[in-house]
């Protein structure tokens, strides 16, 4: 299965998903992954996603304890998708780094906090931008120059 394209993977213990990542990396063409956690289940620090290269589109359902540094995740990620991650207040300034990242979904409970700020020049590229049930969420600040290319904005 090293031509897999697309793979999408549900209900992983803390335990397999190590396992499962290390497997993936035989799968140098992956453009589209999924993984989600299984309830109360925790994604690993480090995960490793920066050797897949042709990855653009990453979704993750579950707690995130610690999003990666950039340079752990694939910085040629398009489409970002984090639900349930409960992501600490400074992971934003990561994810608004992304050169390439054109898409942002943070749905139910990815970002637990009262306010959002979206620094000056961050998220170069997006252009679609999803808050899902983000229930905290309460004062959202937009730095100038920040996301200057953003097209489609839904808060639900």
């Amino acid at each position: 299965m090293i031509s897999l394209r697309r793979l999408g993977i549900e209900r992983l213990s803390q335990e397999r998903i190590n396992l499962v990542i290390s497997i993936l990396k035989r799968m140098c063409y992956l453009q589209s992954l999924s993984l989600e956690v299984m309830n109360n289940e925790t994604f690993p620090t480090s995960m490793a996603l920066s050797h897949f290269q042709h990855l653009h589109k990453l979704c993750l359902k579950g707690k995130i304890e610690k999003l990666p540094d950039v340079c752990e995740l694939q910085p040629n990620l398009v489409k970002l998708s984090l639900i349930g991650s409960e992501l600490q207040k400074d992971s934003i300034v990561q994810l608004e780094r992304l050169p390439y990242l054109k898409m942002l979904v943070l749905g139910n409970q990815s970002y637990n906090w009262r306010e959002l700020v979206c620094s000056s020049e961050g998220f170069p590229q997006l252009q679609v931008l999803h808050l899902v049930s983000l229930m905290e969420l309460e004062e959202w600040t937009v730095e100038e120059n920040a996301m200057m290319k953003l097209k489609h904005l839904k808060i639900e």
